[in-house]
């Protein structure tokens, strides 16, 4: 089993103009015991949002834990609040922004892992 409790999880805080906090929970490079998924959590302030990206071969999830924001997959926008789930599959460009009056915190999920890596501290 794997514990990890993400208040405990030190974040890499992404610089201006889209400042929000990151934080690779899970992963094949943090947890040896860990296969075929990356997990972490992004926190976006009020008025704050993600870069548009996209992943080659990675599929990404999002559970949407507290706040409230809009999410661009693609050609497709749809409204984000608690206890939504959002899926891109690989190749689309998508980024998130966070609406709201408070924190837009949100849990994503890689699969197959890889990306997360760039925001584990060494």
């Amino acid at each position: 089993m794997i514990t990890v409790d993400a208040s405990e999880v030190e974040g890499f805080i992404a610089s201006l103009p889209f400042k929000r906090t990151l934080k690779p929970l899970i992963s094949p490079s943090i947890q040896s015991g860990v296969k075929g998924l990356g997990l972490g959590m992004t926190i976006f302030p009020p008025g704050s949002r993600s870069n548009s990206h996209s992943h080659d071969v990675t599929q990404e999830a999002w559970y949407v834990v507290s706040g409230e924001g809009e999410i661009v997959v693609g050609e497709e926008t749809a409204r984000l609040k608690p206890d939504m789930v959002v899926v891109a599959p690989p190749g689309l460009p998508h980024h998130l922004t966070n609406t709201g009056d408070e924190d837009l915190k949100v849990l994503w999920i890689f699969v197959p892992p890889g990306p997360e890596t760039e925001f584990i501290k060494k």
